[in-house]
């Protein structure tokens, strides 16, 4: 049986880039990395196997073929999946549309023919990406920026993409990030100069996406980063990127309503999570800033969706985050230093929420868009 997980958010035929092939391996896991070479101008993926001591070791480089405008917000253009009635595969976002690769059990990726692909109708740049299950279908949705819309299309066997015959559907102005959780999906969106929304949607079996009364909700700040879900759909978080506040809401189930945690967001002393936050299943949420003295706080989430701050970890290697992904067993933290030029993981004590550096690596890409777990 072959499972797939997915963190923050691509790809043309494999093409090895000076790196280690790997051998066949069912089971071991691969983190990808979307976005620009330092000496090139088009999107790539690099892939890495990630190894059960928290070490990476590169594999090689994809290019995606169909680039993302890199807006300097955080927010995944690249998601991993797998489907129950699909091959697993990996999707990423893109100014023609959407393209899959299937991956193989080695990890390696192959684009799939038609890619990409722009559905029923004209479309214009896809952003951030997300996959939902319903029972034997699964769904893949795109947000499109320039037109306050998510388009939505469904996985067939072959890895091509259909688009479902109600999409697109409204979203708040501007959604830039897709973040799903069990059946539901949230799209952060903001436009200049005007406050930051999350657009909620509970996934039905066709994949329609069906909105809550009240939604899009405001956060009332003009700096929103991203939205991010835990695995059940039941938290969404967004941080602030101009304030020391995390803003958390608790999503009511059948129906994906928010409801706000604590108003005016909950304060985080003087750390600015200015790239977002990430989380997982087990109650731990991390905040992330681009800020070089805190780049990282820890922090636990409570049954209400509170969130307690537990403490900053001491990296003095980071220079500036600009994204981060959780492994799926959400033993390791991984970290993008873009201005460092380094991808770094740290090991999280499972008891405190503590960090502990494990291991660096040099990665020289920019405008990284995409940190992505996969295990074939």
């Amino acid at each position: 049986m072959h499972r797939w997980f997915w963190g923050i958010s691509l790809l043309a035929i494999v093409a090895t880039s000076g790196g280690i092939r790997a051998a066949s391996a069912e089971g071991e896991t691969y983190l990808y990395i979307k976005g620009v070479p330092s000496n090139g101008f088009h999107d790539v993926v690099e892939r890495f196997r990630f190894n059960l001591d928290g070490t990476m070791r590169f594999l090689d480089r994809t290019t995606i073929g169909d680039d993302t405008s890199y807006t300097g917000w955080p927010g995944q253009t690249m998601t991993c999946a797998r489907g129950n009635v699909a091959p697993p595969v990996v999707v990423s976002g893109g100014i023609r549309g959407i393209t899959v690769f299937t991956v193989g059990r080695d990890g390696a990726l192959l684009r799939v023919g038609g890619s990409p692909f722009t559905g029923s109708q004209p479309i214009s740049e896809i952003m951030g990406v997300a996959v939902v299950h319903r029972r034997s279908r699964t769904f893949v949705y795109g947000a499109e920026t320039a037109r306050d819309q998510i388009r939505g299309f469904e996985l067939t066997q072959l890895g091509t993409l259909v688009e479902l015959p109600n999409s697109p559907f409204p979203s708040g102005p501007s959604p830039f990030a897709l973040s799903a959780g069990d059946t539901y999906l949230f799209a952060a969106g903001q436009r200049l100069q005007q406050p930051g929304t999350i657009s909620t949607y509970r996934v039905m079996l066709d994949g329609t996406l069906t909105p809550p009364d009240g939604s899009p909700y405001s956060s009332g700040t003009t700096a929103l980063t991203h939205a991010v879900s835990d695995p059940s759909g039941s938290f969404v978080y967004a941080g602030d990127r101009f304030r020391a506040r995390i803003f958390g809401y608790r999503a009511s189930h059948p129906s994906g309503a928010l409801t706000e945690v604590k108003f005016q967001g909950i304060p985080t002393g003087t750390f600015i999570p200015s790239r977002g936050v990430v989380q997982g299943s087990l109650g731990f949420v991390f905040a992330l800033s681009d800020a070089r003295t805190l780049p990282v706080l820890s922090l636990r989430r409570d049954a209400t969706g509170l969130l307690r701050v537990l403490g900053v970890p001491m990296l003095a290697g980071l220079h500036q985050i600009t994204q981060g992904a959780l492994e799926p067993n959400e033993a390791y933290l991984v970290l993008m230093d873009e201005f460092g030029g380094f991808v770094s993981s740290l090991a999280i004590n499972q008891m405190t929420g503590a960090m502990r550096p494990v291991k660096d690596v040099n990665l020289p890409l920019r405008g990284v868009t995409g940190l992505s777990f996969g295990i074939p």
